[in-house]
Parts: structure tokens; sequence; C-alpha cells
């Protein structure tokens, strides 16, 4: 047999062999459609300014954040990267620091979800903040059901006890209610050193066009602190005074 001759069997041969062995190996079934992706976008229920960085789950929260809204609020979850099948039910929930955790209705993906599609999802989800109320100490979170909500702040530097020593001055200050109804002080101590908060009071119902001095609540401070008057509802005007043996020195810090 010429080499030729031979060359050419051994080729039919082995084309042989493959063809039995690709009809020995089954057909892979085929792929079952996509689940496609969830695209949402989530805002300020009140502003209805876009939300960054909330945290979006699939089903109830959980110890991991997979899917963070972007700047412009919106989010996309993709399915498909884990393996779902498609015309699955889901259910998002929203997590973001000072507004109330809050979930979707129960939705289902055909090949994907737009929120708005239906009557099911709006087309941005609105996010409600937490309202922070009057708080009694530093560890107070303040979030009583439907507390007041904090709306004027007055910022006092320099708020002292015995500064410069035993014979040092300490600043006592006046805090006067320049609304219409009463109103509510909540009074915060912080630290030089580090900013934390050191300790915190809550002054209840100042009557309009009233200004209690809070001398009694600096006295009570033992290291110096700066301060952070908030009140309820009404606007505030301050009066610091420092208080140096019979010198008194009055500056008016905000208005």
């Amino acid at each position: 047999m010429s080499f030729a001759l031979l060359r050419r069997a051994v080729l039919s041969a082995l084309v042989l062999v493959s063809l039995l062995i690709a009809l020995a190996i089954p057909a892979a079934p085929a792929r079952a459609a996509g689940a496609g992706m969830i695209h949402g976008k989530v805002v300020d229920s009140v502003t209805l300014l876009p939300i960054q960085d909330v945290c979006v789950y699939l089903g109830i929260p959980g110890n991991f954040c997979l899917w963070k809204t972007a700047a412009d609020g919106t989010f996309n979850i993709d399915l498909d990267a884990f393996l779902a099948n498609d015309h699955g039910q889901w259910q998002n929930y929203f997590v973001k620091a000072g507004y109330v955790t809050a979930g979707t209705n129960v939705f289902t993906s055909n090949g994907g979800y737009v929120y708005g599609q239906d009557s099911l999802t709006p087309q941005a989800f609105p996010l409600v903040k937490q309202k922070v109320g009057p708080r009694s100490s530093c560890t107070d979170a303040g979030f009583a059901d439907n507390p007041p909500a904090l709306t004027s702040t007055v910022y006092l530097p320099n708020i002292t006890r015995r500064l410069g020593g035993r014979n040092g001055f300490h600043t006592s200050f006046i805090i006067q209610n320049t609304g219409t109804v009463k109103t509510q002080l909540e009074v915060s101590f912080y630290k030089f050193t580090d900013g934390s908060c050191a300790e915190r009071y809550v002054v209840l119902t100042v009557a309009p066009g009233t200004a209690p001095v809070l001398e009694y609540v600096a006295l009570r401070v033992s290291v110096p602190k700066t301060k952070l008057p908030r009140t309820v509802s009404q606007p505030v005007s301050a009066l610091r005074r420092h208080s140096v043996s019979s010198a008194n020195i009055q500056e008016t810090v905000f208005l």
C-alpha cells in the first residue's frame, strides 16, 4: 500500500471515530429565557431629589449590601448573575441612614422589570426621612413616635466653666424663643478635644418671647465644652455672656 493510500485510510478512520463520539454525546438543553434586569430609582419623599448610596435588597434586608443607588438615585439588579428563573416574584427593600426602611410590593420579572411599568411600584420610590426629636442625653436617638422635628440650630462657641483655672470665667447664655408658640430646646455640650458629645439636656415649654438663662446648665459641666442649642418649630436668638469676677461681657452670636 502506498503512503498516500495509508494516509487516506487513517484520516477516514479518524473522521469516523469523531463522528461516533459526537453522536454519543447528548445535546445540551436549550437555555431558558433570561430573568433580565430590575431597574429602579429612589428619591426623597419631600424634595423628590435622588438619594445616593441607598442599600437595595432583594427581600428582607440582611447583613450584606450587594446593590447601591448611584448619584442619580438609580439602581440595576442583574437577575441572571445568580441564575434566577424568569417569571420570578421579587420584592425590594431600601435602607439608608436617616431614612425609614421601606419595601415595595411584590412584583414579577418577565424578562426584566422597570419601576413604574405597572401599579405595583412607582417610577421613583420615595424614601421618608426619620424625624429626630429633642434628645435628653448623648445616647438618646430621639426617634420616638411622631416626635416634633428639630428645625432651628444655633452654634455657641467656647462655652466654658472656670476657663483659666479656679478663678477663671464661666459662660452663661440666653436663648430666646422669637416665635409665636411654645417650643423646646435641645442643649448639647461638645468637647474641645475631639468634638464628641459630652452632655445633653432638654429644656421644655419655652414660651414665646421668653429667654431662660441657661447658666445653670453650663455650671453643671465640669470640663470645657462647646454648645449646640436646637429648637423645635420656632426660631430663636442667642445671647452669650462671659462672666469674669464682677464684669459681664455680653455678645449677640446669632439672630
